[in-house]
């Protein structure tokens, strides 16, 4: 018999900082599970010993981490495309 899943109350923050600079740039930091804390996300039924009884498998979610993001925009002159390059 399956056993009943459910997930216990957690709070996570993250945080985004947005730069932009010389009018049409942008840098962006994304900082994650700000406190670091370890918690589960949604999850399915498993059975890891195949022997037809399944129990609760959830998704261990990653700690505290960060990525960087800086934006490009670069004009045409002649057409006055404009070109956004993510990076």
């Amino acid at each position: 018999m399956l056993q009943q899943m459910y997930l216990t109350h957690n709070f996570v923050a993250n945080t985004r900082i947005t730069v932009n600079f010389l009018k049409k740039h942008t840098f962006q930091f994304y900082l994650n599970n700000l406190f670091d804390k370890q918690y589960f996300t949604y999850g399915a039924p498993v059975d890891p010993d195949y022997d037809g009884i399944s129990e609760p498998g959830y998704f261990v979610q990653p700690p505290m981490n960060f990525y960087a993001m800086l934006i490009f925009r670069i004009q045409d002159k002649e057409s006055g495309q404009r070109w956004k390059i993510d990076n």
